[in-house]
């Protein structure tokens, strides 16, 4: 499974957050040359990370908890 459809699967309401709808908007960017220059690449790249790790990091908590873990534990 890749990632996107890992967070899609465990993330609630995936079609209806500003978080993911940023996170699609900044992959659909990146993945064009034509509308960022290089100065800017950097930055949005970076802004990409910080959303998908957050996105991630929560459907990644979702599974645990669905699985029988305490998240805090670990």
């Amino acid at each position: 499974m890749d990632l996107q459809k890992f967070m899609q699967t465990y993330i609630p309401n995936w079609d209806d957050r500003e978080d993911v709808k940023k996170y699609l908007s900044l992959k659909e960017c990146l993945a064009d040359s034509n509308q960022y220059n290089r100065l800017e690449a950097a930055d949005l790249f970076h802004e990409f990370l910080i959303v998908k790790d957050k996105l991630f990091d929560e459907a990644m908590e979702v599974f645990l908890i669905k699985r029988g873990y305490r998240v805090y534990d670990m």
